[in-house]
């Protein structure tokens, strides 16, 4: 029973595959072992013009249906950037 490149890797549930491909590429071990370096993604979202809403600002979205080929969200509140409760503190001075 020779040891192959490929199969199941043993760790969280063991449903993931990998394939040792050769001509130099590696499947990253991040993938393998099913830890990911990105935090977060962005989401096209419409926005309603009554909103008032500035760069930093954060919002709430929800799932609607297609608005067109990648937007299907709307906002639906607005947290302005300086009542972010509980979040990072910036420095004043």
């Amino acid at each position: 029973s020779k040891k192959t490149g490929k199969g199941k890797r043993p760790g969280k549930g063991g449903n993931r595959f990998w394939k040792s491909i050769g001509l130099g590429f590696k499947t990253p071990r991040e993938a393998i072992e099913g830890r990911y370096e990105k935090r977060h993604s962005n989401i096209p979202a419409h926005i309603s013009p009554c909103f008032r809403v500035k760069e930093g600002d954060h919002v709430i979205i929800g799932q609607c249906r297609p608005l067109s080929k990648t937007v299907r969200f709307n906002v639906l509140k607005v947290i302005p950037a300086g009542s972010s409760g509980g979040g990072k503190k910036a420095f004043t001075g």
